[in-house]
């Protein structure tokens, strides 16, 4: 087992290599679109989370709507034009969804193994990408359970990100390239280019200033920094540029700085670190981030203490461990960020054969062995869940299928009747106008629901103070309104007063829509429905 370190491998050439890494991918795809499709196209996912959101901005966008100017969006442009361009070519359906996500998501793995490969030798290298990083990088990437579809096309840029590290030699070139990667990082969601910059930054000053084979160090330095801060300067200014084509002035600067966000998550959650049932889920859990961690922290300090600049592999592999350690301080908010992000540990790991002496590397790899197990189990469960769900493919409104479960097609199809019979049925052709709180917009996707105004995904801090007239206007002129709470009894508290807790604008303007609702019906396990009254100068 020891001896696995070394840079001999089995696999003895490239093809060999490629075939294998292809061949992981298509089954990985092939088991999760065709052995657990019950999960992976679960219709309560897709409906009310972001899954869904991400179809119907799709969908509006290839429609004709401008995003940001007649159609709100709190993210950046990049990964929605992911998806909007594999929805272009082969239609906006949960299929395609799930399959660019699968696409981004392979990408990513791909370049860390090959990455790694060049320190561990190919057939390590794969066999710990199949063992190791494939089970953690999923869930984050091909399912989206997590931190939504973005997390695919992100985790695809900051492996980039790592690939630009591992250039020959640190030049003005690649320093400009990375700049232009953090821009793009900032186009799919702000803060993760703050996180990565800073990790950008400390591996080029260890590159470039512990190079003894570097006469002019500080002027390198200073150079590189100067051209990363025109790259990333260019892609801001060209992005500020065309959102202030399309936005007001303080619209653009909330989208290019939305420090707003910070009130939303306080607002959606209640803690940020993970908790653990038992010291067994703890271990399974952490192991591989203490270990990565630990491993970089090592390669770094002995750097730094030798005054030997790491190489470029390394830089590579130390990147997105650092880039978790960063943003565990101040960018990733949640319980389910942190989690969904963890799997950026295990590159880290092959950095195991810096550990000089052998015993050390053995116990690296026993404390290993039983995580490895743990994820192959996961996915054997997984196998075991979709029997006793028993899921079937149904039809929604729009013509599309989702996979239900249990009472999921009782709920979500008694939803379906109410919007296409409340207030009064909907005449051939006509679209109901829908509001939904506390939810994304696959309700407005798969039943075919219109929206007035820009605003459809009405979360905390979303509607800012200088459009909430707009909004309040725009609201009003809906015809129903649905409170998600995904609760399976009635909610103990008077409908309208729980309302106007989530509703997204000044207080004093939700009461007053708050008073013109009527309480249509409780829809089990999914919320309440009301019908919006016409303010009183339209009647």
């Amino acid at each position: 087992m020891l001896t696995m370190f070394s840079h001999k491998s089995v696999i003895r050439t490239p093809l060999v290599f490629g075939l294998l890494l292809g061949g992981t991918l298509v089954l990985w795809l092939v088991y999760y679109l065709g052995c657990i499709p019950g999960q992976t196209f679960d219709a309560t996912r897709f409906i009310f989370f972001d899954q869904g959101s991400f179809m119907y901005a799709n969908g509006r966008v290839l429609a004709g709507e401008h995003l940001y100017s007649e159609l709100a969006w709190q993210y950046g442009p990049l990964a929605i034009g992911w998806y909007a361009l594999f929805a272009s070519l082969a239609g906006n359906t949960p299929l395609v969804l799930v399959l660019a996500a699968g696409i981004a998501t392979a990408l990513a793995w791909t370049g860390l193994v090959v990455m790694a490969a060049r320190k561990v030798g190919p057939g390590i290298a794969w066999l710990g990408g199949l063992l190791g990083l494939l089970p953690a990088i999923t869930a984050p990437g091909l399912l989206s359970h997590f931190t939504g579809p973005h997390s695919a096309v992100e985790a695809m840029l900051l492996v980039s990100v790592a690939w630009l590290l591992a250039a020959e030699r640190p030049t003005a070139r690649s320093a400009l390239s990375l700049g232009l990667a953090l821009g793009a990082i900032q186009l799919v969601r702000f803060g993760p280019h703050v996180a990565a910059g800073v990790v950008v930054v400390l591996l080029w000053c260890l590159r470039i200033g512990l190079d003894r084979s570097v006469a002019d160090r500080r002027s390198r330095l200073v150079q590189g920094l100067g051209m990363m801060l025109a790259g990333y300067g260019s892609v801001v200014l060209a992005y500020g540029g065309w959102l202030l084509a399309r936005l007001r002035p303080i619209a653009v600067g909330e989208q290019l700085w939305p420090a707003h966000m910070l009130a939303h998550y306080e607002e959606i959650t209640s803690g940020r670190w993970p908790r653990f049932e038992s010291w067994g889920d703890s271990y399974l859990h952490y192991v591989p981030v203490i270990t990565g961690l630990g491993l970089a922290a090592f390669v770094v300090l002995r750097a730094v203490k030798n005054r030997v600049a790491p190489d470029r592999v390394d830089c590579a592999l130390l990147f997105l461990p650092l880039y978790f350690a960063v943003g565990c301080t101040f960018l990733f908010r949640t319980p389910s960020n942190i989690l969904a992000h963890t799997w950026m540990a295990w590159p880290a790991v092959a950095l195991v054969g810096e550990v000089r002496f052998r015993w050390g590397r053995g116990l690296i790899v026993l404390a290993l062995l039983p995580v490895t197990a743990w994820q192959m189990d996961k996915w054997l469960d997984t196998w075991s869940i979709e029997k006793q769900w028993q899921a079937e493919s149904l039809q929604l409104p729009n013509g599309q299928h989702l996979w239900f479960h249990g009472s999921e097609a009782a709920r979500i199809g008694n939803l379906a009747r109410l919007i296409q019979e409340k207030p009064a049925p909907l005449a051939e052709g006509a679209r109901r106008r829908l509001v939904v709180l506390g939810a994304g917009g696959g309700v407005l996707h798969f039943f075919n629901a219109a929206r007035v105004g820009r605003h459809w995904w009405y979360l905390p801090q979303f509607v800012r103070p200088w459009e909430t007239a707009q909004v309040v206007e725009d609201l009003s002129r809906h015809e129903l309104l649905l409170q998600y709470f995904l609760y399976p009894e009635p909610v103990p508290r008077v409908p309208a007063e729980q309302v106007s807790l989530t509703m997204p604008v000044d207080p004093a303007f939700g009461h007053d829509l708050v008073a013109r609702m009527v309480l249509v019906e409780w829809v089990p396990g999914l919320g309440y429905l009301f019908r919006i009254s016409p303010p009183p100068n339209n009647r």
